[in-house]
């Protein structure tokens, strides 16, 4: 128990650090649309999770690969994918349009409510489909 505790921590301070750092990247390349790097962090998460799923899902995967999956799945994307983050930029869009009624600010709050979760379930279907497809071909 405790070398899975140990493997899915690991796993998860890298899927920290890989958020982080492309929160970093991404923050500059997409100019005042602030929510949007944790958007792509999310749908990007949601992607890899899909395939993980759809890889051990197609291989039948024995059981002694199930702390790898466990360590990939809630460790480095747990990590990587930022529901909290999302809920706060969210919060803080919604704070920002209710004090100043701004249209543009209300469609970046509709469009992360809405679009962010959307994206994240057709990445997820996407990821595991494609996954599977390619290991079968």
């Amino acid at each position: 128990m405790l070398q899975w505790t140990m493997g899915i921590s690991l796993a998860g301070l890298a899927g920290v650090w890989a958020r982080v750092g492309l929160v970093f990247w991404l923050t500059p390349l997409v100019g005042g649309l602030t929510w949007l790097p944790v958007g792509i962090v999310n749908v990007v998460g949601c992607l890899l999770m899909g395939c993980l799923f759809g890889v051990f899902a197609t291989l039948k995967a024995p059981h002694p690969w199930e702390p790898l999956r466990m360590a990939i799945a809630m460790g480095f994307l747990g990590g990587l994918t930022t529901f909290s983050s999302f809920a706060w930029d969210a919060f803080t869009l919604w704070q920002q349009w209710r004090n100043t009624q701004i249209a543009e600010l209300f469609y970046q709050l509709v469009i992360t409510l809405v679009l962010q979760p959307v994206l994240g379930l057709i990445a997820v279907a996407i990821g595991f489909t494609a996954c599977k497809w390619v290991l079968l071909r």
